[in-house]
């Protein structure tokens, strides 16, 4: 199960052209086999302030990448709705059209288990 949630948190996803990783933990995935990452090694040599002033430009860039990648999913939502809005095709009826009602029954209590 973990390896198919780190598969999903690392794809890529068009509508915010981004992998759901990146903008919840603001860097990029990376698997490390017995070789630390560079990210790392600079980190254990700066000091706690370099490393704390080091970490609000994260959260700076963090916040910047949360709100591109929401413009984007917005564009793509638009440019969604716009294809989906061009097959609509206007349908006007008149009094005495004949056309298809479905009713279903009114559920008045729920069953429960």
């Amino acid at each position: 199960m973990e390896e198919f949630l780190w598969a999903y948190k690392t794809t890529y996803r068009t509508p915010t052209q981004a992998i759901p990783y990146s903008p919840v933990f603001g860097v990029k995935a990376l698997l490390e086999f017995q070789i630390p990452s560079l990210r790392l090694a600079i980190q254990e040599v700066l000091t706690e302030e370099e490393n704390a002033r080091l970490r609000l430009a994260e959260l700076e860039v963090l916040d910047e990448k949360r709100l591109e990648a929401q413009k984007n999913f917005k564009c793509y939502q638009a440019c969604l709705s716009r294809a989906f809005n061009m097959k609509v095709r206007l349908r006007c009826f008149k009094v005495r059209d004949k056309v298809l009602v479905v009713r279903r029954p009114i559920i008045t209590s729920h069953k429960s288990g």
